[in-house]
């Protein structure tokens, strides 16, 4: 990691990270130094990228350091080596994970743009959850993605069994996995169930309607299936591609908190 930092209005670097700690240690970068590494989207104080750390100049000074997955801040002894990279706590365990299946999992293959998610295909997101950035259960939802160019959907004027041989021949994939924490994950089997349950008790209802001369209880039966399979489908996606290409793929549905921890997309 190499670190530039603010001396007299004038910024100073590229540094080594050995160099920063010493920086910090001999009070060269105090509290209000703007400092600035390859992870952030801006210069921050430094006393902002470590509120907990004792007054500059003190030997106890904890060195600073970055979070290879989550690519936050974090003082050197809350990190630890996996693999060769810096990992914190919290992304320890999706880590030796990653090393175990043989993938790549790093907070440098992720970026924000706007209200979506760039992510750099055989990157995987961090281990937290993507609706509100909270702590996450263990098990990860693994997800196929796909996508087809939105010119496609012209097809469906011509008769929608071409358009969906169509779709199928032209589309995209990409595999990811996704963290949810404990009340989002009840969240979702909800939504699960609605369809599940309730979708079938509304196509029953209708179909007795139809079939009892009561062509009201049919069409809210036609309805109320209708509104509870769509319901269900979207909201159990969890994340969708906007876009998938030979590179990168573009998510959203991922919380503006999450977004916020990665750098911006300059691509």
């Amino acid at each position: 990691m190499e670190w530039y930092y603010e001396n007299n209005a004038q910024p100073v670097g590229p540094v080594p990270q050995s160099e920063f700690d010493n920086l910090v240690r001999q009070g060269a970068i105090k509290p209000a130094t703007r400092v600035w590494h390859s992870a952030l989207t801006d210069w921050k104080p430094f006393s902002e990228l470590f509120p907990a750390a004792p007054p500059v100049g003190d030997s106890s000074v904890p060195t600073a350091g970055v979070c290879d997955v989550c690519a936050k801040s974090f003082p050197a002894d809350d990190l630890v080596n996996v693999g060769g990279v810096a990992v914190c706590a919290a992304c320890k365990p999706m880590k030796l994970q990653s090393l175990r299946e043989g993938k790549a999992i790093s907070g440098r293959g992720l970026w924000r743009s706007g209200k979506t998610l760039m992510l750099e295909i055989g990157t995987e997101l961090p281990e937290r959850c993507v609706k509100c950035n909270g702590v996450a259960n263990l098990q990860r939802l693994k997800r196929r993605l796909y996508w087809h160019n939105p010119a496609v959907y012209l097809a469906i004027l011509v008769n929608l069994i071409v358009y969906a041989i169509i779709a199928v021949l032209v589309r995209k994939k990409a595999d990811t996995a996704v963290s949810l924490c404990a009340e989002h994950a009840s969240a979702r089997k909800r939504d699960i169930l609605i369809g599940v349950i309730g979708a079938p008790l509304a196509f029953i209802a209708s179909i007795f309607g139809y079939t009892s001369d009561w062509p009201a209880l049919g069409i809210i039966g036609t309805v109320l299936f209708l509104v509870a399979l769509i319901y269900s489908l979207f909201r159990a996606r969890v994340v969708s591609a906007q876009k998938i290409d030979e590179k990168y793929v573009t998510l959203t549905g991922v919380c503006p908190a999450m977004l916020a921890d990665f750098p911006e997309w300059r691509g």
